[in-house]
This record gives structure tokens, sequence and C-alpha cells, in this order.
């Protein structure tokens, strides 16, 4: 992850400020004499070049590239501070404009100029982040850059999560875009819809994305088919069917999926299996909250309860073993698994465990995943 300093952090947004507040559009000969004074002897003369450049706006970028184009070094440089200034100015097309213009001087050959586009793309990237994290912050959205998601192997990631707590508008998510550094993005609720799904689409390093309780149509999820780095898809309780493996199906560097409450059926899990060599998980959504000691032996005891969970609720505790289940016969953990996954959250079964000795019964209203 890069960083930016306090300075610098300051340094652009006074030069945003002064963009803002311009107040009328230069005339091209004003322009041109400020590219000139770019490499003027004086120091005051460049310096107030450089100033009036940053405060003409949009519409100084493209005689500032042709100057740079025909000057040397020294107006290049300055050249580059000032599209610096102008890819935060608070304005988006002069912002758009100006980090255009940073790219097609970057994406030259390998020279100084180029170098320093680098660089200027490089700390924008960053303040442009931590603007779009404070934003997105501001407007309900929970920021966790340890986040380990329930089930997962992949260890802690930086994590967005947009809930029923979101305070802004579906335009107000455009801000996911500029988050480079993020590796989880979670909509959570029923504001969830495909309109937010677009915004998902090309965001650099996500690996994983949780959809629980939105209403995303099949169609929806073609968005996610842009995320290079995708890994793990978790669709929880959305009303998505076999229609969706058409674009899932596209998810080709996938290696999981849980699909847990959809309408996904057993010939569409099929085709999704034959489509990704990824382990697909379809399950109707039911969850105990419990882990086993020994999950491959048929001799096992529960070795922790999550908290909060159905089997906390129904007073299940570690060291109790199951005998039934639904008046199943409980063999191994993954057997006890697929029984679960046949229910649906808020089913109530009846179970039978040993605990010290004795056999007892419950009675649990499954809970549902998160």
């Amino acid at each position: 992850m890069r960083f930016i300093t306090t300075a610098t952090f300051l340094l652009l947004i006074a030069g945003a400020s002064s963009v803002v507040s311009q107040e009328s559009t230069p005339m091209p000969d004003e322009v041109a004499a400020w590219v000139n004074d770019l490499s003027a002897e004086s120091y005051t003369r460049r310096d107030a070049a450089t100033n009036s450049l940053i405060r003409g706006g949009v519409a100084v970028i493209n005689p500032l590239m042709e100057g740079m184009a025909e000057h040397g070094l020294e107006v290049t440089t300055r050249g580059i501070y000032v599209l610096q200034q102008l890819a935060v100015a608070g304005d988006a097309a002069t912002e758009a404009a100006a980090r255009a213009s940073l790219e097609k001087i970057a994406a030259a050959r390998v020279t100084a100029a180029a170098r320093h586009a680098r660089d200027a793309l490089d700390k924008l990237d960053t303040l442009r982040q931590q603007r779009a994290l404070d934003e997105l912050q501001r407007l309900g959205a929970h920021i966790d850059r340890n986040h380990q998601e329930l089930s997962s192997a992949m260890g802690p990631l930086f994590t967005v999560e947009i809930n029923n707590s979101w305070r802004g508008t579906v335009d107000d998510l455009r801000w996911l875009a500029f988050l480079h550094d993020v590796q989880q993005v979670s909509f959570v609720g029923d504001k969830v819809t495909d309109a937010w799904m677009a915004h998902v689409s090309g965001m650099p390093n996500v690996q994983l994305v949780k959809i629980k309780r939105g209403s995303i149509s099949d169609a929806g999820l073609a968005s996610l088919t842009s995320l290079e780095r995708l890994e793990f898809v978790r669709l929880l309780y959305v009303d998505i069917g076999d229609d969706a493996v058409v674009h899932l199906a596209h998810c080709q560097r996938v290696t999981r999926m849980d699909l847990f409450g959809t309408k996904m059926t057993r010939e569409g899990e099929t085709k999704l299996r034959e489509a990704l060599a990824a382990r697909i998980d379809r399950r109707r959504g039911a969850f105990l909250g419990i882990q086993p000691t020994q999950p491959d032996n048929p001799v096992w005891e529960i070795g922790h309860v999550t908290e909060g969970s159905a089997a906390d609720k129904a007073g299940l505790r570690a060291g109790d073993a199951f005998v039934t289940y639904d008046t199943k016969k409980v063999g191994d953990f993954q057997s006890l698994t697929a029984m679960i996954a046949e229910h649906d959250a808020g089913h109530i079964v009846e179970v039978t465990l040993r605990r010290e000795g004795e056999i007892i019964t419950r009675r649990i209203q499954l809970g549902e995943w998160d």
C-alpha cells in the first residue's frame, strides 16, 4: 500500500481549493504566457506562472501539454506538478482531463518525464483512495483493514461493507472505483440492487465479494466477471437462479463459491461445477454454528460454539456429541453438515446429544449465515 505525507496531502488540497475558486476561463494568450514563464530565469515568475495555471482549471490542460512537448525538463516537471494539482480539483471534468494527461505522459518511453508522471499518479491514487474511504465512511460504509470473513481461509482482508446503514445514493458508490487496495467488498441488506453491482466492476484488487439479502438479479452478477483477482464469491439469501450460471461461469479465477439460500437448483449447480474449477457449496441456508474436534472421524464432539448462533441460543456447548439430528442418526461432521444444508434458515429441528454420559434433547431454531 502506498502512503502520502501530511504535507503533500495539504499541498494537494490547497491546490484543489485554488482551482475551485476560479472565477473565469483564462484567454489563450494568457495561458501561453504562463506556460512560457515556467522556464523563466526568475523564480518569482516561474512560481507565479505555476499558480496561475493551477487556477486556470481545465482550460489550461491542452495548451500545457503542447508546451511541455516543446520545452525541456524544467517546464515538463512543473507542468506535471500543475496536472497533479488539477487532478484533485474537486471538479470531475478537470480531474479526469488532468489524470488522462498524466497517464499519457507516463505511458511514453522511459524518460525522466514519464517517471515523474508515474510518481504523480501513484500519489494521486493514494490520495483518491483516502478521500474515497472518508466519503464512504461518512455515508455509512464500514471499513475494516483486517476483516476475517466467516468460512474463508484467505486470512485478514482490507474490507468495505455497505449495508442498511448506508445513507448515500447509488451514485455515491462511484467512490468504490478509487479503492485500489481493497480486497473484499460486501453488500448486505435489501437496499442492494443490480445498480450497486455495477460500481464493483473493475476494482483492481478485489478477491472476495459477498452479497447478502440483496435484490440482485441473475444478470446483475455479470459485473463480477471484470474482477481480475476475484477468488471467492459468497451469495447469501439472494434470489439468483440457474440463469446466473452463464455469468458466474466467466469468473474463471474463482476457487470457491458459496450459494446459500438462493434459488439455484441442483442442475444449475452441476453446470457451474462443469464450468469452473472451483469448490461450489450450495445449501438451502440454515446455519447451526458449531465447529467439530475431529471433522473426518465418526467419533467427534463439538469443539467450539459460535457466539450468538442457533447452537449457542439452544444451549449447546463444547464437549457435546451429536446422536441424532431431526430423528436421523449423525455420523461424521460432514454428514451433519449435509443434513443442515437441506433446511432453510428459521427451520426448527430436534436434536439429541450426549453430554457427560447422559442423553439430552434440544429444539433448535436454525439461524442464517453471515
